[in-house]
């Protein structure tokens, strides 16, 4: 007898030793086709497939990308970063991803809701865009608090020009505001009114009667 002469399998494909149909070749991992061919093809970009086979290749889940072709493992699928997430399945870049929207912020990767962003506590609070965690969370001008905590209005005869956990300002000596939730200087100077010889008054909000 003649010798056996070996035909080389079609790209990206094996077969079982000593087999002699062509139609006996498997798609490797990380591609996708029938058994026996024509021809097997590489799991494109956003996609991954683990076994050898007539398989199908899987997209990689939402919130989750895949930059390279010929995947054959799942986690080759790279998390979106913290403060973002994605509904897109299939993904082949963090371009994809939509951040999470000011006065909100996500600590965690890999994430495909918007629903995964969570709310900062503040009341009267707020943080930029894509904020990655709590802390990012800060009070609003004219409130007080601490970073990723709780925040209250500043009382009347207190102002806060900037936003962060700073204190509010007291009005100085002299000078007085009815505004609650002050964001400026608007305090005012008391009144000085002086009655006439024989007479007399009531007091006036906010003004100090001369003796």
């Amino acid at each position: 007898m003649g010798a056996t002469t070996c035909t080389a399998c079609p790209a990206y494909s094996t077969a079982p030793p000593e087999r002699s149909a062509a139609t006996a070749y498997m798609c490797i991992a990380g591609s996708s086709g029938l058994n026996g061919g024509p021809t097997c093809n590489l799991c494109v970009e956003g996609k991954h497939q683990a076994n050898i086979g007539s398989e199908v290749c899987d997209d990689c889940v939402a919130g989750k990308w895949l930059a390279d072709s010929g995947s054959a493992d799942s986690a080759d699928c790279i998390g979106g970063g913290r403060g973002n997430y994605s509904i897109q399945a299939g993904a082949i870049s963090e371009d994809t991803c939509d951040v999470c929207a000011s006065g909100k912020y996500l600590d965690l990767e890999g994430n495909d809701a918007e629903s995964d962003c969570d709310h900062c506590p503040a009341k009267f609070g707020n943080n930029p865009a894509a904020s990655t965690a709590r802390s990012d969370c800060k009070c609003n001008s004219g409130s007080l608090g601490l970073d990723g905590g709780l925040c209250t209005q500043c009382l009347a005869g207190k102002y806060k020009i900037a936003s962060g956990d700073a204190e509010c300002t007291n009005c100085p000596a002299g000078k007085y505001s009815r505004a609650v939730g002050a964001t400026s200087d608007v305090c005012q100077a008391f009144l000085v009114l002086s009655c006439p010889a024989n007479a007399s008054a009531s007091r006036v909000p906010g003004a100090r009667l001369a003796v």
